[in-house]
């Protein structure tokens, strides 16, 4: 018998400080994403989700990596009675762009907000440079896969920043495959093979299938399907998809997704309450 889905926030037992968190941003109800993601990824699966961009993906795994945070501190709090972390970072994410980065980084402050002390999320794209000592100092990382390779190829990064590490997260993997397979791969070689790893994919490209049978072991694998489609998940291939072996497979799930609305809804709360308007800039200005 399949396992029900959450219908709400409070149905997955998350601590109090990310609902409120939620509640300010107005969103009522988890997507279908979420619904299934989140549940998977609290209890420490390995996660690979394929659907289209904008399914409301971002909220389906920060919101796990902020419950896996303040579990982590509980813990450290009981053992060194300390009420910060030492173990830095608790999660990676890697985007294929630097807007990405922007506006993961705006979504995991604002579903953070409520965390104290204040958590320290860093968008390593945005100022100075990237090191193991800058990357230790932060709780939670985002970056491109591109910059990151950099300076793990010049030596300014090492496997040491990341040996705390609890969750890495892959978002767009396929446009950052697209862009450049080799940085995934040097970003690997610092990764721990204990950390949990969530994979985001639009699609099931041959680069796509290699990198989830090397970073995830026994995925849930979640496939979100188009609301007005009714052919089987199982007969689809998205275009320029190719047949694979697949990696092992605890479970799988697919949905159909008819979130269109309330997502458009998350995505404005979310901007409304983050973004204040900048006044335009004279023409004469240089």
């Amino acid at each position: 018998m399949a396992e029900a889905l959450p219908e709400s926030w409070n149905d997955m037992r998350l601590d109090s400080r990310i609902l409120e968190a939620i509640k300010d941003l107005k969103w009522a109800a988890p997507l279908p994403i979420q619904k299934a993601c989140i549940p998977h990824a609290l209890r420490g699966n390995d996660m690979s989700l394929q659907s289209r961009t904008g399914s409301g993906k971002t909220g389906a795994f920060v919101i796990p990596m902020l419950q896996r945070y303040l579990i982590t501190i509980e813990r450290e709090k009981a053992q060194k009675g300390k009420s910060t972390l030492e173990s830095k970072p608790v999660g990676l994410i890697l985007v294929p762009s630097l807007e990405l980065c922007e506006q993961t980084l705006e979504a995991t402050q604002a579903l953070s907000k409520y965390i104290k002390p204040r958590m320290v999320v860093d968008n390593l794209c945005a100022r100075g440079a990237i090191n193991d000592a800058r990357i230790l100092s932060a709780d939670v990382v985002v970056t491109t896969a591109a910059a990151l390779a950099k300076q793990i190829k010049s030596g300014a990064v090492t496997e040491a920043a990341f040996r705390n590490l609890k969750v890495v997260v892959m978002d767009e993997v396929d446009m950052v495959i697209a862009i450049s397979e080799r940085s995934i791969r040097l970003v690997q070689t610092v990764l721990p093979q204990t950390a949990q790893g969530i994979l985001c994919s639009a699609t099931l490209t041959e680069g796509v299938a290699s990198i989830k049978g090397q970073l995830l072991h026994n995925p849930v694998h979640i496939t979100l399907t188009a609301d007005d489609d009714d052919t089987p998940a199982s007969a689809k291939r998205p275009r320029g998809s190719v047949v694979h072996d697949e990696p092992e497979v605890e479970s799988r799930i697919t949905l159909k997704d008819t979130s269109a609305k309330t997502l458009k809804r998350q995505r404005w709360n979310l901007a409304s309450r983050l973004r204040t308007p900048q006044r335009r800039r004279s023409s004469s200005t240089t």
